[in-house]
């Protein structure tokens, strides 16, 4: 078979063009993939040319053309499909974690107002200001190097 001539090349990619992206941004219809369209487009006409030894024994270039296409856009939304799975995956493990941070928060404070109901009255009312009263680590060495720091 002859090679195709790139005038009936380009004739083929003029007539067909408007049909395939269209086409394909059916495929795409979400925005993040609206880029999508294009690139499959163009690896459509790649492909064609790289078969243009070929072409002469499909009787349809243009039905070869649409099917490529198709198959251009299924792989691609694979690939993508491929990518946001794990993604999901990873956004529910990050769900999971904060859920369960969340629990043991819930269990520490618990625990901590069940054993400050346990202490002695004056104690409950010590207690929360020794807390709140503890000197930062900095504050501690400062103190302890000019010999003020006292053993409570």
């Amino acid at each position: 078979m002859p090679e195709m001539e790139t005038q009936d090349f380009l004739n083929i990619v003029k007539d067909t063009r408007p049909r395939l992206l269209t086409l394909c941004q059916s495929f795409f219809d979400r925005h993040e993939m609206a880029y999508d369209a294009e690139d499959a487009v163009q690896e459509t006409y790649l492909r064609l040319w790289q078969m243009r030894m070929r072409i002469g024994e499909y009787r349809n270039p243009e039905a070869l053309a649409t099917m490529i296409a198709k198959n251009i856009c299924i792989d691609i939304l694979k690939q993508h499909s491929a990518m946001v799975e794990p993604l999901h995956e990873t956004l529910n493990a990050i769900d999971d974690a904060q859920t369960d941070i969340l629990a043991i928060q819930h269990d520490a404070e618990r625990l901590l107002k069940k054993t400050m109901r346990r202490l002695p009255a004056t104690k409950r009312k010590i207690t929360p200001l020794q807390v709140f009263a503890v000197p930062s680590s900095r504050h501690n060495r400062h103190q302890s190097k000019r010999g003020l720091m006292t053993k409570v």
